[in-house]
This record gives C-alpha cells, sequence and structure tokens, in this order.
C-alpha cells in the first residue's frame, strides 16, 4: 500500500515518456509521499537500502538508470520500464522510463503512471 509511503520521481526533462505534472498528482493523491531530489542515481539507492518504497524516472537515458536497476534487483526489489517490460540497455530503442520498486508496489506504481504515458520518440 502506498499510504504515507516516499516514492522517488524525477522532474521533467526532454524525451520524458508521461506527464510529470499529472503523475506527481496521481502520486500524491494515492496517499504517497512524492520525493524529487533531482538526483536519479540517489533516489534509486533510496528504494535498495528501503528507505523508498519505489522511483519513476521519466527519462530515457540508459545511463540514468542501469546503475539503480542493478543495486536495486540485487537488493531484492524490482525495475522495469514504465509499462512493466524488462529494461533493454543494448537495444536501438531508449528505454521507455523506469520504475524501481521495493517489489511489493511495483504493480501500482505501474497502474499509477499507465494513464499518462506516451512513447518516447
Amino acid at each position: 500500500e502506498l499510504d504515507r509511503t516516499p516514492i522517488g520521481a524525477s522532474g521533467p526533462n526532454p524525451g520524458t515518456v508521461f506527464d510529470v505534472v499529472k503523475v506527481h498528482n496521481a502520486i500524491s493523491e494515492s496517499g504517497a509521499k512524492i520525493q524529487v531530489l533531482g538526483v536519479t542515481g540517489y533516489e534509486d539507492v533510496m528504494v535498495g537500502c528501503g528507505q523508498f518504497g519505489g522511483q519513476i524516472f521519466g527519462g530515457v537515458t540508459r545511463h540514468d538508470i542501469a546503475v539503480g536497476d542493478l543495486f536495486v534487483r540485487e537488493a531484492g526489489g524490482m525495475a522495469t520500464d514504465i509499462y512493466g517490460k524488462e529494461l533493454i540497455y543494448n537495444a536501438d530503442q531508449p528505454p521507455q522510463g523506469a520504475i524501481l520498486s521495493n517489489g511489493a508496489l511495483h504493480q501500482e506504481l505501474i497502474n499509477l503512471v499507465a494513464p499518462y504515458a506516451h512513447k518516447a520518440l
């Protein structure tokens, strides 16, 4: 359950794969505590250490999510794109954002983002 759970969320940047304002509002309305730290890697570490329940990244840059993906999964969490698909780093297409979580909240975070998602160019 997201009630009062800290969720890291990236701010707006070029290439964002969801409507940032609407996703931030959906997170807040779910009862979670949105945390925009401005450093994706730090938010990922907070998920892996259990300080955040999840992190939603709307960018398409591989270098912003690859290490967090590894760290969170090694800590027992989950990492997918915003559609719940495996993150692939060697494909021609960039990743479609990322959702990293403790695992228990993963589907709920995907469901929060889904209505506001759009494909990266």
